[in-house]
């Protein structure tokens, strides 16, 4: 945890939002070139996260890492305009062309208000602020809805359109697909993979023997020789015998053996034609089609299909409750729980 005399504070060891990029919860006190300025910010900022407002809970730690811009705006502001005054000395035109500025820049209502609500809490934690306080109540203890103006002060619903019908349709039928029909697949070949991989560790030497075997029961399953699929690969690959897969597989060996492994590889391969992917996991049908809605799995296409299924547990959650990223996490811990992924 940062400790209040620290140079920079971490927030993000506090408080985790999933739709914050992390260098947002870090506070770098030496960014305000000021020592004055460092100190006042330092117990602001402790104040805020540690003293209850008058109605509700502690400001989350996001809103307190926001509230970090918000307080380096208006000291920039003091610095560039107004020769650097310290806060005990800011009078009420000094607010006042502060809030012009701000007009200025033309934000979004909601956006000007964040941007002016550091300054009332400024003066609310005058007594926390021993070095440099602000003792004037700004604009008289107006209501920020009244110095704004009436176009701020409004609560309407979110006015931002809905995603049109022909859009978001095609994409929850996508995402329900996922996760009714593709989950089970994608869990499996998991299942399968992590199989295979605690026993390539069992595998010691080269055995050209077991190369065969396998290779003589992929022809007696009707199976072709696994190729590789292009997951995570060049275009250009695409269709090569799967070397490193076949060879961990059969038990052959661990890795790519060349010589006459390849050459019996690709004389099967001649024999059987190809298989993409080659996992022994099966593919359901498409409800739409009948057919298996994708070809078998290759050990690279397993993590890009979890992501795919990670991503359509989202969506249906973000769509199903209205949540923003930020209140989503735990629903979506719990869709991808009941759909026995994790």
């Amino acid at each position: 945890m940062p400790q209040f005399g620290d140079r920079f504070w971490n927030l993000a060891v506090a408080g985790h939002a999933g739709n914050r990029y992390a260098s947002e919860f870090f506070i770098d006190f030496e960014s305000l070139g000021d020592a004055t300025r460092r100190e006042a910010a330092r117990e602001f900022l402790f104040w805020r996260l540690n003293t209850h407002p008058v109605r509700g809970a502690l400001p989350s730690i996001s809103t307190v890492a926001a509230e970090w811009w918000n307080l380096r705006c208006f000291f920039r502001f003091l610095d560039t305009e107004h020769a650097g005054i310290r806060l005990d000395t800011v009078t009420q035109p000094v607010l006042d062309s502060y809030l012009l500025h701000c007009h200025g820049e033309e934000l979004m209502p909601s956006s000007l208000r964040h941007r002016l609500q550091v300054i009332p809490r400024l003066h609310l934690a005058a007594e926390a602020m021993p070095s440099d306080a602000l003792e004037i109540n700004p604009w008289n203890g107006r209501p920020l809805s009244r110095v704004i103006g009436g176009q701020a002060a409004s609560r309407h619903e979110n006015q931002t359109p809905r995603i049109p019908p022909r859009v978001i349709a095609p994409l929850v039928q996508a995402a329900l697909f996922y996760v009714r029909t593709a989950a089970p697949d994608i869990i499996s070949a998991r299942a399968e993979l992590t199989e295979l991989q605690a026993s390539v560790s069992e595998i010691h030497g080269l055995s050209l023997a077991r190369l065969d075997r396998y290779l003589d029961s992929l022809a007696t399953g009707g199976r072709g020789v696994p190729v590789l699929d292009g997951t995570g690969l060049q275009p250009h690959l695409a269709g090569s015998p799967a070397y490193t897969y076949i060879m961990r597989k059969s038990g052959a060996g661990r890795d790519v053996a060349g010589g006459s492994y390849d050459d019996h590889i690709v004389r099967a391969l001649e024999r059987l034609g190809p298989e993409p992917g080659g996992m022994d996991t099966p593919i359901a049908p498409h409800p739409q089609t009948g057919l298996p809605w994708r070809d078998r799995f290759s050990p690279a296409a397993v993590p890009h299909e979890e992501r795919l299924l990670r991503t359509a547990c989202y969506i249906l959650v973000a769509y199903l409750s209205g949540m923003r990223d930020s209140e989503n996490g735990a629903e979506l811990h719990l869709m991808q729980h009941s759909a026995g992924f994790k």
